[in-house]
């Protein structure tokens, strides 16, 4: 048995026991982290495409960033990307080995995303699943994700600044069982990583509209203090970011998103947690709705929180959503141009500004 595979069980034995180095210590107060300040990211869609299974195939089935789309970004001031990743695809049977080539696959994605200047989120882009079952089902117990970070982690440590443990869980058996899966998966990563940042996303979808409603009792402890909240922000009614109407016959009022927003910002500053807005997207050539999302950056901005732009990749040209540009060398999108708006500092004074 290799050293690696008796770290990662004796590991996740000691999780499963409760057992911690740091059991009998108080939980550290929230260190800095790189997301305790205003900061724009994108996340850039493909890896976690198709269905995971082994016979599907690397631009075929599912993809990774061309060189172009990293120096494309870096040269536009984004120095981190979220990088969705498939579970099933990393792992392909339930508390089984990593697979071997994906975990290549990977390690050429940081080293080329490192050349161009940019540092990584692994995004476990699941929705609280795996295949069919639900964490918290027979087949997936609650230990299922921890067991997966562990070895993840055990592989990683120090490849990526932040662990986003699952994108917008859902439709589990109970609210609590998200709460005690998530709270296993840090006490797995703090087992054999200590610096890098846990970002823990909410439940029934991580609306930040919504946030109080479905996580008043969410509060995860993580012994080195580096734990984020992460919420998703959306325009439509549904939070779903399927914009249907333009923002004129959906009747939206500017401020729309900055209330959504505090809903979850409030519910940071009750606990003295750190957040962080992992999805915000927009269709950026309708200036309605580039006024709404314009307004949500100011605000995140004045209350020093960072947001992840959704989004980008190679395959996502076609979604109105998309910073993508539409071949290499093509102009900015319109919501890039958003982007770059706030990010300078600027305050416009209406929608129209975007089309200019």
């Amino acid at each position: 048995m290799s050293y690696q595979r008796r770290t990662v069980l004796a590991g996740l034995a000691a999780v499963i026991s409760g057992w911690s180095p740091y059991a009998s210590a108080a939980p550290r107060a929230a260190r800095r982290t790189g997301f305790d300040h205003f900061q724009l990211d994108v996340s850039l869609s493909g890896y976690e495409a198709g269905k995971g299974t082994r016979d599907e195939r690397i631009g075929k089935d599912y993809r990774i960033p061309d060189r172009s789309t990293w120096t494309y970004f870096s040269k536009k001031g984004f120095d981190r990307i979220r990088f969705p990743m498939k579970w099933e695809r990393l792992q392909p049977e339930v508390k089984g080995e990593l697979d071997h080539q994906q975990l290549g696959v990977l390690e050429k994605v940081i080293s080329e995303a490192a050349a161009s200047g940019i540092t990584l989120i692994a995004d476990l882009h699941n929705y609280g699943s795996f295949r069919s079952a639900k964490i918290g089902d027979p087949v997936l117990p609650l230990d299922a994700l921890a067991d997966f970070w562990l070895r993840f982690a055990s592989h990683f440590a120090g490849h990526f600044e932040a662990y986003g443990l699952m994108n917008e869980p859902h439709g589990l058996r109970t609210r609590e069982a998200w709460s005690r899966a998530a709270q296993l998966a840090v006490k797995a990563i703090r087992e054999v990583d200590q610096r890098t940042t846990i970002l823990c996303s909410g439940n029934e979808w991580s609306g930040a509209a919504k946030w109080s409603q479905y996580n008043r009792a969410l509060e995860i402890t993580d012994p080195c203090g580096a734990l984020v909240y992460e919420a998703h922000l959306y325009f439509t009614p549904d939070n779903s970011g399927r914009y249907r109407q333009s923002a004129s016959d959906a009747r939206v009022d500017p401020l729309f998103g900055v209330r959504r927003l505090k809903a979850f910002t409030g519910w940071l500053k009750e606990r003295g947690a750190q957040g962080y807005i992992g999805e915000c997207g927009w269709p950026g050539a309708d200036p309605g709705w580039a006024f709404v999302a314009a307004n949500v950056l100011a605000a995140c901005r004045d209350e020093g929180l960072g947001l992840c732009y959704w989004l980008a990749g190679e395959w996502s040209r076609h979604d109105p959503k998309s910073i993508q540009p539409q071949y290499p060398g093509a102009a900015d999108r319109p919501s890039m141009k958003t982007l770059l708006l706030i990010g300078s500092g600027e305050r416009p004074v209406s929608g129209a500004e975007f089309l200019k």
